[in-house]
């Protein structure tokens, strides 16, 4: 066997492994080569993102799918593929994606190079992981504490303005008293009960009764 040969059943190899491996995913992912060729898929990617098997895609470039992969796929592989073939790692995207069944759901996108049994890169595998039910617990746990950091204010204003309005009470009835006590007339307040609320100074003076005796009596 030719070493060209060897090198493309190695390859083939490689690939029968790695799709043996992605198969077993539960997530939805893909691999292809560094041409942009669909090499797999697994049951989840084709089923969940698709809504077909799969099979009569494989070989074919994904630009040649843009009716069945979707925009933001085919988007982030046409912007960030270069690069990652270039600087062999991992990227990673959020975004939100429209399932097969209509349905629009957010995805984290890892992205990965792969290599041969020469250590070349020979493609990049993507798997997908749901981040919707998390993205939305997030935002009703965001919505919910915004609404109570709102209450919360409110809260405090009706503090303060109980406070102010107990304040302002106190220095009218304060303000009241001294002018009572400072009326030149006998000046004495009762309650619906008879009993004393008000006792200014005249009236002490004249009755010889400090107010302090006759209070509340």
């Amino acid at each position: 066997m030719n070493t060209a040969l060897k090198r493309e059943v190695m390859l083939l190899e490689s690939q029968q492994i790695l799709s043996e491996v992605i198969n077993a995913i539960p997530n939805p992912a893909f691999f292809k080569d560094t041409d942009g060729v669909l090499i797999g898929c697994n049951p989840s990617f084709a089923r969940t993102i698709l809504g077909t098997t799969g099979r009569n895609l494989v070989g074919r470039s994904i630009y040649e799918l843009t009716e069945i992969i979707p925009g933001a796929i085919i988007d982030i592989c046409t912007k960030n593929d270069e690069n990652l073939l270039k600087n062999p790692g991992i990227q990673t995207f959020e975004t939100t994606i429209k399932c097969a069944d209509g349905v629009e759901r957010d995805f984290l996108l890892s992205r990965s190079t792969f290599t041969q049994h020469d250590g070349t890169v020979a493609g990049i595998i993507s798997v997908m992981l749901d981040l919707t039910d998390k993205n939305h617990a997030e935002k009703l746990l965001q919505d919910r504490s915004a609404e109570l950091m709102k209450s919360n204010e409110e809260l405090k204003r009706q503090i303060k303005k109980r406070k102010l309005a107990k304040r302002t009470i106190k220095e009218a009835h304060r303000e009241i008293n001294h002018l009572i006590s400072s009326l030149p007339t006998i000046l004495i307040g009762l309650t619906r009960k008879n009993e004393i609320i008000h006792w200014n100074a005249v009236a002490e003076k004249v009755f010889k009764i400090p107010a302090a005796k006759v209070m509340g009596t």
